[in-house]
């Protein structure tokens, strides 16, 4: 992804509440390519800011599954600077699952 105006605060770079964005619905898609196809809500969700992305910059977004209980799933989110692979932000995602996993 590319890093444009309607992304950044007034600071001119990558709003905080635009990575929270990122991290809640990229680890969601990333549940979804799962066995477990139905997610359901958030129960907690918190991110690290690392180092500030621009405009123009590209960034790539990494979601991982890290645990896949019977209600409720972990997942992990990094935010890269596409070029040098240096970590811009890192989320924890952590979602009750719409229906029990057997």
């Amino acid at each position: 992804m590319v890093v444009e105006p309607e992304h950044e605060n007034r600071t001119g770079v990558l709003h905080g509440g635009m990575v929270a964005t990122l991290v809640d619905v990229v680890s969601t898609a990333g549940l979804m390519t799962s066995d477990w196809a139905a997610p359901g809500v958030s129960v907690e969700l918190s991110v690290s800011y690392m180092k500030p992305a621009k405009t123009g910059d590209e960034i790539v977004i990494e979601a991982k599954l890290l645990k896949l209980g019977r209600s409720i799933a972990f997942t992990t989110t990094d935010i890269l600077d596409s070029k040098t692979r240096r970590i811009i932000a890192q989320g924890k995602h952590t979602k009750m699952l719409a229906k029990p996993h057997l």
